[in-house]
Protein backbone atom coordinates (compact mmCIF):
# COMPACT_ATOMS: atom_id res chain seq x y z
CA UNK A 1 0.00 0.00 0.00
CA UNK A 2 1.65 3.01 -1.11
CA UNK A 3 1.96 5.88 1.65
CA UNK A 4 0.52 8.90 1.55
CA UNK A 5 3.10 12.19 2.22
CA UNK A 6 3.90 13.83 5.38
CA UNK A 7 2.67 17.23 5.71
CA UNK A 8 0.05 19.77 5.30
CA UNK A 9 -2.41 19.76 2.48
CA UNK A 10 -3.94 23.39 1.91
CA UNK A 11 -6.57 23.27 -1.22
CA UNK A 12 -7.14 26.98 -1.60
CA UNK A 13 -4.46 28.64 -3.50
CA UNK A 14 -4.64 32.00 -1.99
CA UNK A 15 -4.90 29.96 1.48
CA UNK A 16 -1.66 28.18 0.37
CA UNK A 17 0.14 31.73 -0.78
CA UNK A 18 -0.69 33.06 2.54
CA UNK A 19 0.45 30.43 4.40
CA UNK A 20 3.99 30.17 2.54
CA UNK A 21 4.50 34.12 2.96
CA UNK A 22 4.23 33.80 6.45
CA UNK A 23 5.84 30.76 7.28
CA UNK A 24 9.12 31.47 6.41
CA UNK A 25 9.34 34.44 8.85
CA UNK A 26 7.74 32.72 11.81
CA UNK A 27 9.53 29.31 10.77
CA UNK A 28 13.11 31.25 10.82
CA UNK A 29 13.03 33.16 13.86
CA UNK A 30 11.30 29.88 15.84
CA UNK A 31 14.45 27.88 14.40
CA UNK A 32 16.66 30.55 15.91
CA UNK A 33 15.41 30.49 19.22
CA UNK A 34 15.25 26.69 19.08
CA UNK A 35 18.87 26.93 18.33
CA UNK A 36 19.59 29.21 21.07
CA UNK A 37 18.16 26.86 23.77
CA UNK A 38 19.78 23.78 22.49
CA UNK A 39 23.05 25.50 22.31
CA UNK A 40 22.93 27.39 25.95
CA UNK A 41 21.76 23.90 27.61
CA UNK A 42 24.45 21.83 25.70
CA UNK A 43 22.55 19.59 24.03
CA UNK A 44 23.75 18.69 21.43
CA UNK A 45 21.80 18.50 17.79
CA UNK A 46 21.79 17.93 13.56
CA UNK A 47 22.20 20.68 11.51
CA UNK A 48 18.40 20.67 10.22
CA UNK A 49 16.93 19.72 13.84
CA UNK A 50 15.99 23.05 14.50
CA UNK A 51 14.42 23.80 11.51
CA UNK A 52 12.16 20.61 11.96
CA UNK A 53 11.13 21.30 15.00
CA UNK A 54 10.46 24.85 14.41
CA UNK A 55 8.04 24.00 11.26
CA UNK A 56 6.25 21.63 13.45
CA UNK A 57 5.47 23.95 16.54
CA UNK A 58 4.19 26.46 14.04
CA UNK A 59 2.46 24.36 12.31
CA UNK A 60 1.28 23.08 15.73
CA UNK A 61 2.13 19.73 14.45
CA UNK A 62 3.68 16.67 16.63
CA UNK A 63 7.02 15.18 15.04
CA UNK A 64 6.89 11.39 14.24
CA UNK A 65 10.23 10.01 14.38
CA UNK A 66 11.42 6.60 14.40
CA UNK A 67 14.44 7.97 16.37
CA UNK A 68 13.92 10.63 18.35
CA UNK A 69 15.51 11.48 21.23
CA UNK A 70 17.10 14.88 20.44
CA UNK A 71 13.72 15.95 19.19
CA UNK A 72 12.61 15.03 23.21
CA UNK A 73 14.69 17.90 24.40
CA UNK A 74 13.33 20.43 22.07
CA UNK A 75 10.42 22.43 24.79
CA UNK A 76 7.11 22.80 23.72
CA UNK A 77 7.34 19.60 20.51
CA UNK A 78 5.29 17.21 20.75
CA UNK A 79 7.15 13.78 19.39
CA UNK A 80 4.95 10.51 18.47
CA UNK A 81 7.18 7.28 18.08
CA UNK A 82 7.00 5.63 15.11
CA UNK A 83 8.33 1.86 14.51
CA UNK A 84 8.51 1.05 10.36
CA UNK A 85 7.22 -2.03 9.73
CA UNK A 86 8.28 -4.72 7.88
Amino acid sequence: MPRKPAGILINDPDRAHNYIDNLHADVLWKAADIFQDLRKRGEPFGENDPWIAATALFTDQPLVMASSNVFQKIRGLRVLSHSPSA
